[in-house]
């Protein structure tokens, strides 16, 4: 799908999306189980972690990674790779792009469900200095989207791209990258999704991000879906387009997320955040 479409589709999906309203308190059916580790990423450089998910929750459903709690500031962080390993595990490459250190975490976020899980993807070449990406359709037998995934296809373009977006569409999910380099990079992105036995919610605010800045959104679960799993992020208008960057994505609390992103832009813009909650 073209870039233009693709930001329309955006537009149109999250300022549609609304908080969920309060239902009654519905016992969770879902396993929830983050695994994570911790490191130092020197400037200007990459680092990451690929994780295991634990028998009781096998399934890998989507990245977490931020800063740690002796780092000084958030949103110096942005997604290189974040992608599923054998559907066993997940893997979570970030960038610094500061000239100093910095502690950092990253993992897998994983679910114990009896819901079927698909992992369907796509490959493509994006071009020097430009957005890319694709709409993902998930199967019938897993229809929901519940998560997105990316990467290079080679370690010359670690660093090189970066996710400027990632967000639920009516058949599956949408998930872009912008190429820094001046040179194009190949990459595979897809999506995960799930069968209608998993229930879910999506939570979204729009926000405006100064030019440079970074925000971090702390986003909350409904009742009838209080497990947070996944950030969603995108340009909500035309004007951001390619110039809003994943910076952070975690779990807060046991029904609260976070969902950071940077304008990389020299003008403020407009951003759509939110989290894909499950029971």
């Amino acid at each position: 799908m073209g870039a233009s479409a693709r930001l329309l589709l955006a537009v149109g999906l999250l300022l549609g999306a609304a908080s969920p309203a309060a239902s009654a308190a519905t016992p969770s059916t879902t396993r929830v189980v983050v695994v994570e580790d911790r490191g130092v990423v020197a400037p200007s450089q990459t680092a990451g972690f690929s994780e295991r998910c634990p028998a009781r929750a096998p399934h890998p459903v989507g990245a977490t990674f931020g800063p740690t709690d002796d780092a000084p500031l958030a949103g110096q962080l942005m997604l290189t790779a974040s992608f599923p390993l054998r559907r066993a595990g997940w893997r979570v490459v970030v960038k610094n792009i500061t000239p100093l250190p910095q502690p950092f975490f990253a993992g897998a976020v994983c679910v114990g469900s009896p819901a079927g899980l698909a992992y369907p993807e796509m490959t493509d070449v994006a071009a020097p200095g430009m957005d890319d990406g694709f709409g993902v359709r998930c199967p019938r037998r897993a229809p929901q989207g519940i998560g997105g995934f990316f990467s290079p296809q080679d370690a010359a373009g670690l660093g090189q791209l970066v996710n400027d977006s990632s967000f639920r569409t009516d058949g599956g999910w949408d998930i872009g990258v912008r190429n820094l380099a001046p040179a194009p990079h190949g990459y595979f992105a897809g999506a995960v999704c799930a069968g209608r036995e998993l229930h879910t919610a999506l939570v979204t605010q729009t926000r405006k991000v100064a030019p440079g800045a970074r925000i971090e959104t702390q986003l909350r679960c409904p009742r009838r879906a209080p497990q947070p799993i996944a950030s969603v992020h995108a340009a909500a208008d035309a004007a951001a387009g390619g110039q809003i960057i994943a910076t952070d994505a975690f779990r807060t609390g046991a029904r609260t997320w976070n969902t950071g992103v940077r304008n990389v832009s020299t003008a403020s813009q407009m951003a759509g955040v939110g989290v894909i909650c499950v029971r």
